[in-house]
């Protein structure tokens, strides 16, 4: 009598620990700091490749920012690209506001912009479906 109840004592013991809360904790960098190009839809990212990114400054001391991008799809798409331009800490200066761009299925067709400023140290480009 006295193993059944120890039995039975060991396998609540048991049961109560496994069925304790579980807190899982995920540490997640911000997506930004992975890459200049985010994809604010997600569909984007399998018909729609940065191909080459190019950044330089004008002769005015401008940021220039080329992207040649590829519609690897079937059909035609337009896209909207805006770009965010930003100080040495991160924070938004000035930015372009979205701009729609027609890609050709199977094309290369390159974006080409400037910032306004020439204080401006680095760059997003957010692409999103056409609006």
């Amino acid at each position: 009598m006295k193993r059944r109840h120890l039995a039975l004592a060991l396998g609540m013991l048991l049961f109560s620990s496994a069925c304790a809360p579980y807190r899982a904790t995920v540490e997640v960098e911000p997506t930004e700091s992975d890459s200049r190009v985010l994809f604010l839809d997600v569909g984007n990212v399998v018909w729609l490749r940065v191909v080459r990114m190019a950044v330089g400054r004008g002769s005015n001391g401008q940021m220039e920012v080329r992207l040649q991008l590829l519609n690897k799809g079937l059909t035609d798409a337009t896209v909207d690209l805006k770009v965010e331009f930003r100080d040495g800490h991160g924070f938004e200066l000035e930015s372009t506001g979205f701009t729609p761009v027609f890609l050709r299925s199977g094309v290369s067709e390159t974006y080409r912009t400037s910032s306004i400023s020439d204080s401006v140290q680095d760059f997003r480009v957010y692409v999103r479906n056409a609006k």
